[in-house]
């Protein structure tokens, strides 16, 4: 039994491959075998005032019906239907948004549920009656399908059927709240969907995350929020052990060409998609509350962008095939800011939208990442760094006046610390003249137009920044070296590169950074009552810092929530401490981009979410974490911010 009064969580049994009709979903590539079942999938997001959106992806082909009424006022006028078809098991999901009618608008709560009311992929009848045969309602004790019944109901207009006797594939409750209440928001943040480990037997599902599930749904049904943001890593790829299938092409040279193995990769992008979201507890909360997502490294392949390989023409192809999956199952059903992201795949896919008392803006900042030449610091810089140090050059004659490093003698001796500190200078130096990129250009200008909107909107009173990946974690030193230095080239070094080279602070990115706090900078001067948060995920754990850079007159603040189901990369507390800003290594610590730094808070131990709750006197975001394992009492480890 849980410690949060829920039903003892069902652990799926390990599967050695894939089963049912994900095993004839590719004919070329293996096909993945997922230990969950895989369900029927949707997620609820809001376009608008009074505008509402669904992704719908049902298990199997056929064509269906759609049904939204108010539950306080059924009849044949309030009833909204709609019709959607999905040609095969496989294909893309689809969309359908609806526009409440302004005679409709007095109700707040709703209902809406999915009917089948035709076959349409014959091949898939015999997996689809293996299914049927283990629900009740079925109908076919009266020789009749249900989708046939629902289809001559749908006919005849017979509208008690569908909405009380027939078998509705997937449905749930929904509340427009926020049109009720617009001067205060709700929000739940998280990232890192993991919920996969490798065993003995082949990928598994740990009680722990399960549990981790049924946890978050519980907490979120509770707080009842306004929208739900999902910033990166929603699924993983490269998952553990067999579940890696970007493994088969990644760096593979030719396979792009073959327009099988395209087709099978794109099968096997959108079912990653369909078995991370198909727990139940996932659904609970997908179906009921609006969703705004963003894409990150693992929805292409672990630090896609960071390295020179990642743009060789077969990756590249790679990533396009996994845009086309992200805009199917990530951002069909959100609005993006500029409307020809949608037709092309080469726009990025940020978002931004102003609901009282809070603007947002979520940044795309996965699909124009490219941190420049993998140019890696030559092993003699160290010689070259040691040999300045003994010499008693001072930085600031190289750097033609102070930057503002300062090695702690205390720490480390003299002549290694100043060996480090130019070590650490000449990396930036030189990534500062050949920078990389987090986002396009296009993005900053559409980012500097949204703050002068909001600029002139007084019932704004919090700017929210939504990054996958943070501005502030790592210690300047360790980022600075382990972004750059060969020694990092082996696998497991390349990999810690890659996270090194994600963050916005990390070398080749801070021209950029920069550019981003001017924009932030001139909000501040306008609006010096706004509070501004970045809210950010990746790094499988939680913190939080307040930092008030140059020009800024009051302190700006980073949450990080991370991650979801994903446990912490490094399981000891203390190394993760260590290495973060504000933590136990002491030397360094300045930064001429953020100012005075201080640390709120760290998790490095267990998963957690973000809950937010915003009105015009304050904010308060609250980390929950679940330590259910812990010694301490379950939730005492959870973290308040108010501002």
């Amino acid at each position: 039994m849980s410690n949060f009064g829920r039903i003892p969580v069902e652990v799926p049994i390990a599967l050695a491959g894939a089963t049912g009709i994900a095993s004839v979903a590719t004919a070329t590539l293996k096909p993945v075998g997922y230990p969950n079942r895989l369900n029927d999938i949707a997620v609820f997001g809001r376009t608008g005032v009074w505008k509402r959106s669904w992704l719908l992806r049902p298990k199997y082909a056929g064509r269906y019906l759609f049904l939204l009424y108010p539950v306080d006022n059924i009849s044949i006028t309030t009833v909204i239907r709609k019709e959607v078809s999905f040609p095969n098991f496989n294909s893309a999901p689809k969309t359908v948004e609806i526009q409440i009618p302004t005679t409709l608008r007095d109700f707040r709560s709703w209902h809406w549920r999915l009917i089948k009311i035709e076959e349409l992929d014959s091949s898939e009848k015999e997996f689809e009656l293996l299914d049927i045969l283990q629900q009740p309602g079925d109908g076919l004790l009266d020789g009749q399908s249900s989708a046939d019944m629902a289809c001559e109901a749908h006919l005849n207009n017979s509208f008690s059927y569908l909405l009380y006797e027939a078998r509705s594939v997937m449905e749930a409750s929904i509340e427009f709240s926020e049109e009720s209440n617009r001067v205060m928001s709700r929000m739940v943040v998280w990232s890192c969907h993991q919920p996969y480990t490798s065993g003995h037997s082949g990928a598994e599902v740990p009680a722990e995350r399960a549990e981790i599930m049924q946890w978050y749904a519980h907490q979120v049904i509770k707080f009842e929020p306004h929208r739900i943001w999902a910033l990166g890593d929603s699924s993983y790829s490269d998952g553990t052990g067999s579940l890696n299938f970007v493994a088969q092409v990644n760096n593979k040279s030719g396979w792009h060409n073959n327009w099988d193995l395209r087709k099978d990769l794109l099968s096997l992008y959108r079912l990653n998609y369909r078995f991370h979201w198909s727990f139940d507890a996932m659904q609970d909360v997908m179906r009921r509350y609006p969703h705004i997502a963003m894409w990150d490294d693992h929805e292409i392949r672990d630090g896609y962008g960071s390295d020179a390989t990642d743009f060789s023409d077969e990756n590249t192809v790679m990533k396009q095939i996994a845009s086309q999956a992200a805009q199917e199952y990530l951002f069909s059903w959100n609005t993006p800011l500029r409307s020809e992201s949608k037709r092309n795949l080469k726009s990025d896919n940020h978002l931004a939208y102003v609901d009282n008392p809070i603007a947002s803006f979520i940044f795309d900042g996965r699909n124009s990442r490219n941190y420049g030449k993998d140019l890696p610091i030559s092993p003699d810089i160290p010689l070259i760094a040691s040999a300045l140090a003994s010499a008693g050059i001072a930085l600031g004659a190289l750097a033609g006046g102070p930057i503002g490093l300062i090695v702690g003698a205390a720490t480390i001796g003299a002549t290694v610390g100043s060996t480090i500190a130019i070590e650490k200078y000449l990396i930036d130096m030189y990534r500062w003249d050949n920078p990389g990129a987090v986002i396009s250009d296009q993005q900053l200008r559409d980012f500097e137009r949204f703050c002068r909107h909001i600029a002139g909107q007084p019932n704004v009173k919090y700017l929210l920044l939504g990054n996958s990946v943070p501005f502030i974690y790592v210690n300047d030193i360790i980022e600075s070296l382990a972004s750059e230095l060969e020694l990092m080239a082996g696998d497991l070094g390349q990999e810690a590169r890659d996270d090194m080279r994600d963050s916005w602070h990390s070398p080749g990115n801070r021209r950029q950074l920069n550019r981003l706090i001017d924009i932030m900078r001139d909000l501040h001067q306008k609006r010096p009552d706004m509070e501004m948060i970045n809210l950010s995920g990746d790094i499988h754990i939680s913190n939080a810092f307040s930092y008030q850079p140059p020009g800024f007159t009051k302190k700006i603040y980073q949450v990080t929530s991370s991650g979801l189901t994903n446990p912490p990369s490094i399981a000891n507390e203390d190394v993760t401490n260590f290495i973060s800003i504000d933590g136990s290594l002491g030397f360094l610590e300045s930064s001429e981009d953020f100012g005075d730094v201080h640390r709120l808070w760290h998790e490095g131990l267990y998963q957690n979410f973000l809950t937010i709750n915003a009105n015009e006197e304050r904010i308060e975001l609250n980390l929950r974490v679940f330590n259910r394992d812990g010694e301490t009492a379950f939730g005492s480890r959870d973290k308040l911010l108010i501002i």
